[in-house]
């Protein structure tokens, strides 16, 4: 996301259950371009009607001994296969709100290891 994004629901403990991202938002984000955080294969771009909708994982390598990888959900189209390389800051997607929620926004994720981390310390770019 660029412009002037807000942070709709913060990484951490949300009611009942543990939110595993932070979900951006901006006024009229239905349609919005999404960007790839970091370089890196696309290991899955997947369309369902539930929990994360339309999704992307990017696999971005290791680093130190640990395997880094972002994941983008609730958009509205994918526009990257898996398989395809994609560069840091390549549109790859944009804004939706498909599976589970409450209006247009982006959910985002950093995994290390394929365990969930709060991604807050990793918004400023390149981190990898």
């Amino acid at each position: 996301f660029q412009s002037l994004y807000y942070v709709s629901c913060p990484y951490g403990q949300r009611e009942n259950r543990f939110h595993t991202g932070i979900d951006f938002s901006i006024s009229g984000a239905l349609g919005k371009p999404i960007y790839a955080a970091q370089s890196g294969y696309v290991i899955l771009a997947k369309s369902m009607n539930y929990s994360y909708g339309n999704h992307i994982i990017i696999d971005h390598g290791k680093k130190e001994g640990n395997s880094y990888s972002t994941l983008y959900a609730h958009c509205d189209t994918l526009l990257v296969t898996q398989g395809e390389f994609v560069e840091r800051g390549q549109l790859i997607a944009t804004c939706g709100n498909t599976g589970n929620s409450f209006g247009a926004h982006l959910h985002f994720e950093v995994r290390i290891n394929g365990d969930y981390v709060d991604p807050t310390g990793y918004l400023k770019f390149p981190w990898f």
